[in-house]
């Protein structure tokens, strides 16, 4: 149960530090750009330690924490991010669970 609660809080955590980074470095209403590298890395970081890492809370924490400082910035931005992020790490998890399972 205490897991779940470290969970929420570092996803929110993560959710306010992203949208206050996201302020900062946008100042300017949405306008549709490419894709931004360094949500992308932190999308992709984060995405793949959620699917991929439920044997370490730590790991998990930290995977929620990336996840939501991407998801909640702005709105208009990060979307792209982390839906490349989710297929990414879908496709690992596949791999992982499916394909490597000899």
């Amino acid at each position: 149960m205490l897991d779940y609660l470290i969970y929420l809080i570092t996803f929110v955590v993560g959710s306010i530090a992203g949208l206050l980074w996201s302020y900062k470095i946008h100042s300017e209403p949405y306008v549709i750009e490419g894709i931004d590298a360094k949500s992308l890395v932190i999308a992709l970081v984060g995405w793949i330690l959620v699917f991929n890492c439920s044997w370490s809370w730590i790991l998990l924490a930290i995977g929620f924490f990336l996840v939501g400082f991407v998801l909640c910035q702005r709105p208009g931005y990060g979307r792209k991010e982390t839906a490349i992020g989710i297929i990414v790490s879908g496709v690992i998890y596949l791999i992982i669970h499916f394909i490597l399972m000899v």
